[in-house]
C-alpha cells in the first residue's frame, strides 16, 4: 500500500468496522470468492475448470474483423492444467 494513502484506507476500514460491527463481512453468509468466474466440465478425464477472457479489434477497417470476437481458454487451477499438459505432450 501506498504510504500516502495509508490514513484514508485506516479511516475507510474504521468507517466499515463502525457500519458492520466487529465482525464485518465475514461473518455474512458466504466467504470470500474470486472476482473470476469458472466455467467447469465434466469430462472422461474429471471435472476441468477453465476461465476465459475475449479479444475483440478495438477499431477494425473491415466489417468482418468489427464482428470477430476470440475466446481464450486458461486452465483455472492445476489439476486441470495437469489433464492438458498430459493430453498435448
Amino acid at each position: 500500500m501506498q504510504p500516502a494513502i495509508a490514513p484514508q484506507v485506516d479511516a475507510f476500514a474504521h468507517l466499515l468496522r463502525d457500519r458492520l460491527g466487529p465482525g464485518g463481512l465475514q461473518g455474512r453468509g458466504a466467504p470470500p470468492q474470486s472476482p473470476v468466474l469458472t466455467t467447469r466440465y465434466a469430462t472422461r478425464h474429471g471435472e476441468l475448470a477453465f476461465f476465459s477472457m475475449f479479444t475483440t479489434f478495438g477499431t477494425p477497417q473491415d466489417i468482418t474483423l468489427a464482428s470477430l470476437r476470440v475466446e481464450h481458454l486458461f486452465a483455472a487451477d492445476e489439476a486441470t492444467q495437469t489433464v492438458l499438459q498430459a493430453q498435448v505432450g
